[in-house]
């Protein structure tokens, strides 16, 4: 592809597309878990529902980036964010699971061609020496979206209810379309596309022996700090102090704008303390940045399942998050080392990374719901937080045998 003259215009709106596009989704991890009954769904299901559409996935990216190579971008673009939106308004008129199940998977199916229409334009808009920054620049404001529809939404689930607040999120969603329409058509070369298409393989979840300290701290980052915390956080604190909500610091605050407020600390962590954990590997190491972050991950899972105070609990929770924050940047760049130590291959070093990413992710909040049948969360925390202190010493001891 060549390079646009056309500078950031084009990254800022496609991402302000991807933003409209999330706000539905990201409020189902605040709202589902809370208003399951009511819409005709078990406590299982939950975690099916949260989990399907990131399963399909690994399917739906090769359609969306053979689509891309023979459509060009914009006119997929404005589909997907068009299906994006019906189904975002489905949630507040479809009931029982198996409606949930579909509506879930197509979304699956439009994020895909959405996420790789914001890669794509960011590659389009600048040359290799500024892709960094640009693709920085895109991340942070489509993840505006996924802020927004947590909080806000989180807040008018506690005001309005389920439906009136998704059929609010709607008109946002609808937004993207018009910025949709304005934006000028990008040319994709097959063999781009292929560098996204990797990712889809299977088959190297488990292709890379020296990947494996890493793909599995990967794995368990994403199941067990984002997957698993992020889908029960809610509901956990609804069974902790009850359907009428808490009262900090004087000031009545429903269990959906708590869940709201702390799941959008996830968001704001990654932008706050990225760069400060990537400047502590780059100078403390890679081996004792990981430590530490691993300290911090088993100690906010372990207070979750230790204490019943809403304030420790929320402690708990940013520490995680943080911690969490700091593992993505931080693993990410032990792949890109040694990706960069490669003559040939790094772009299968790097997807193959994300693969576990994305297997931890899906997992999660299958996982979570399924052993809530038998276990309370507190314990899944607390076995969470074993899990990662395992984790980090097997981590500890590849990274040993590699430089053998």
């Amino acid at each position: 592809m060549k390079e646009s003259s056309h500078g950031l215009k084009p990254v800022v709106l496609t991402a302000a597309v991807v933003a409209c596009s999330l706000l539905g989704d990201s409020f189902l991890y605040v709202a589902l878990p809370l208003e399951f009954r009511s819409l005709g769904l078990s406590l299982v299901s939950v975690g099916v529902l949260l989990s399907v559409n990131r399963f399909i996935r690994f399917f739906s990216n090769t359609w969306a980036g053979y689509t891309y190579s023979r459509y060009r971008v914009k006119f997929p673009l404005i589909a997907a964010i068009i299906v994006g939106a019906l189904v975002t308004l489905s949630y507040s008129v479809v009931a029982g699971f198996l409606a949930f199940l579909l509506v879930r998977a197509i979304w699956g199916i439009a994020w895909s061609f959405l996420r790789l229409a914001g890669y794509l334009t960011v590659v389009a808009a600048h040359g290799k020496e500024h892709l960094g920054k640009t693709m920085g620049l895109y991340q942070s404001i489509s993840s505006l979206g996924s802020l927004c529809g947590a909080l806000v939404g989180g807040y008018l689930l506690d005001l309005w209810g389920f439906r009136p607040t998704v059929i609010l999120l709607t008109c946002g969603s609808v937004i993207g379309i018009p910025l949709a329409i304005s934006l000028r058509d990008v040319q994709v070369a097959p063999i781009d596309s292929g560098m996204e298409l990797t990712r889809i393989n299977l088959k190297l979840v488990m292709g890379d022996v020296k990947m494996l300290g890493i793909g599995l701290c990967t794995l368990v980052n994403s199941l067990l700090l984002q997957g698993i915390l992020v889908s029960t956080l809610s509901l956990y604190l609804l069974e902790l102090v009850g359907g009428g909500g808490v009262n900090i610091f004087g000031v009545a605050v429903g269990i959906a704008t708590l869940s709201g407020f702390l799941l959008t600390f996830r968001l704001l962590s990654r932008f706050i303390f990225g760069p400060i954990f990537g400047t502590m590997s780059d100078r403390f190491g890679r081996q004792h940045t990981l430590t530490i972050l691993f300290i911090g991950g088993m100690a906010g899972m372990a207070m979750l399942g230790l204490t019943r105070s809403v304030y420790v609990i929320a402690l708990a929770v940013l520490l995680a998050f943080i911690s969490s924050a700091g593992l993505m940047v931080t693993l990410a760049t032990e792949a890109s080392d040694i990706a960069a130590s490669l003559d040939q291959g790094r772009e299968y070093v790097m997807s193959s990374y994300a693969n576990w990413s994305d297997l931890g992710s899906a997992m999660g909040p299958l996982i979570a719901y399924v052993m809530r049948l038998g276990i309370p969360f507190r314990t899944t925390y607390l076995g969470s937080s074993v899990i990662l202190l395992a984790v980090a010493i097997f981590h500890n001891i590849t990274t040993y045998t590699r430089r053998l």
